[in-house]
């Protein structure tokens, strides 16, 4: 479910939107990190997308300007050259560039590569977790690693208020950076500075597997390639959600219950089959 801070429900054609991804077939040129990438590929080729994980730096540029979108995941710091390079070829094309500040509430370096990075190219969205976000809007160490933080699991757990407090930051944050920002959460806020939606959907599985955050953020950028605008990115993390619970309510349960490994592989068809039942 999408609602606003009147706390009524925003209605989103998702399904629209990814009816146009499956006929577009957008190329999305994702830098992602070695724990993310086979996954980020799958649930691209799932929905409809074609996928290129290119992190060359004597190739990135070529094999952005013959994409849609591209994602840059900075949990692979050490393609950042490249990054530069394909964000150099996304932007003279006017294409969107989803950045993931994977870690950044964690490394100085990862957040100095991140604000650099966001300093020289329109970045359509940025997506991460509270910690990573506010590491950025606070440039400070928020976390120990690329997980959210002790301290935020602790103090935004179902609380509506700091829910609405937190998304008071997080839209004077996306203002100050010009993009739409996604910060993902047991309630994801989306802003672009002017506008503001709460996205419920998803599952508690969706933590308990690696590289949800960068799938998203794959899925984001091909929702994008389509319509790039803060609708489209409100559509995306939704439709992620969904596909957790589709994943969750269709895998079958055995003695033990649903295992991780299992949601994750039902987290991938479900980008394919959620709406061709």
């Amino acid at each position: 479910m999408i609602f606003n801070e009147k706390k009524e429900i925003y209605g989103v054609d998702i399904k629209g939107f990814y009816v146009k991804i499956a006929k577009k077939n957008p190329g999305i040129h994702c830098i992602t990190n070695i724990v993310s990438a086979n996954d980020c590929a799958n649930i691209l080729l799932a929905m409809g997308a074609s996928p290129v994980m290119a992190q060359h730096v004597l190739d990135a540029g070529e094999i952005s300007g013959g994409c849609d979108a591209l994602v840059c995941n900075f949990g692979a710091t050490g393609a950042y050259d490249a990054m530069y390079e394909a964000a150099k070829s996304a932007a003279l094309l006017k294409h969107p560039i989803v950045a993931d500040p994977v870690g950044v509430g964690a490394s100085a370096y990862r957040r100095s590569c991140f604000l650099d990075f966001i300093s020289k190219f329109k970045v359509s969205c940025i997506r991460g977790n509270i910690s990573e976000i506010r590491a950025l809007h606070e440039k400070r160490p928020t976390a120990r690693g690329v997980d959210v933080s002790e301290y935020e699991l602790k103090n935004n757990s179902g609380d509506e208020s700091v829910l609405f407090k937190n998304a008071e930051w997080i839209r004077e944050f996306s203002l100050k950076v010009n993009c739409i920002v996604v910060c993902s959460g047991e309630t994801d806020i989306v802003t672009d500075g002017k506008n503001t939606v709460f996205v419920t959907d998803g599952c508690i599985l969706m933590s308990r597997v690696s590289a949800t955050g960068c799938m998203a953020s794959a899925v984001t950028a091909a929702f994008l390639s389509v319509e790039n605008s803060f609708i489209s990115a409100a559509a995306s993390i939704s439709f992620m959600g969904r596909c957790g619970e589709y994943a969750l309510k269709h895998l079958e349960r055995g003695t033990s219950g649903i295992g991780s490994g299992s949601f994750r592989v039902g987290l991938i068809d479900a980008a394919g089959l959620i709406f061709n039942e």
